[in-house]
């Protein structure tokens, strides 16, 4: 059997030991700046989605107590995603509503 022996000066080691010793520092310290900059990135990520959640919970209960306040509202609001919103327009949503009224035996001007 043959060995190879190596021979290896105590400088040669120190600067293998010292090159190997700066690779490890320099990846772990990469490695950190990598994930801090990843968490960050993620936490503003879900912050956002978590803000346009409770955005859209907000409009949800906006149109819901609309619709609770004015049933028209609801009709309406089902026609103009039909339709379009710039089809229905306010003068026209006027006349649903005292047609409504009128249909319903209420005080309207339809009446007079």
């Amino acid at each position: 059997m043959d060995f190879l022996v190596l021979l290896v000066t105590q400088e040669q080691w120190q600067q293998f030991g010292l090159d190997t010793l700066s690779g490890l520092l320099g990846g772990l310290f990469t490695s950190l700046i990598l994930w801090f900059l990843t968490s960050r990135f993620l936490a503003r990520v879900k912050h956002t989605k978590n803000v346009d959640r409770k955005l859209q919970a907000q409009r949800n209960q906006r149109k819901k107590t609309l619709s609770l306040k004015n049933p028209h509202y609801a009709k309406i609001h089902f026609i103009k995603s039909q339709l379009g919103n710039d089809i229905i327009d306010e003068k026209l949503f006027n006349q649903a509503q005292e047609l409504d009224k009128f249909c319903r035996g209420e005080n309207s001007k339809w009446m007079e």
